[in-house]
């Protein structure tokens, strides 16, 4: 089974969106309860999706070169 896409974005929790270009892509990222959602700002297709949480994201960032993404 492989996912395709999150319905859902809560600014409550974790207001932050970030647009990052990962290998040459034009990102944004943004988060939904635990998982961090990696979408293409051109075609809006979820590209990438960062599971880990056990519970919902209250923050993340994007290192300046866009290879790494910290969250808590």
């Amino acid at each position: 089974m492989e996912l395709k896409h999150i319905i859902g974005y809560s600014p409550a929790r974790c207001p932050t969106l970030k647009w990052s270009r990962i290998l040459g892509e034009n990102i944004m990222l943004f988060t939904s309860s635990g998982t961090i959602i990696a979408m293409d700002v051109s075609t809006k297709e979820q590209k990438r999706f960062y599971f880990g949480h056990t519970a919902p994201i209250c923050c993340f960032d994007v290192s300046p070169n866009g290879l790494m993404v910290a969250s808590a």
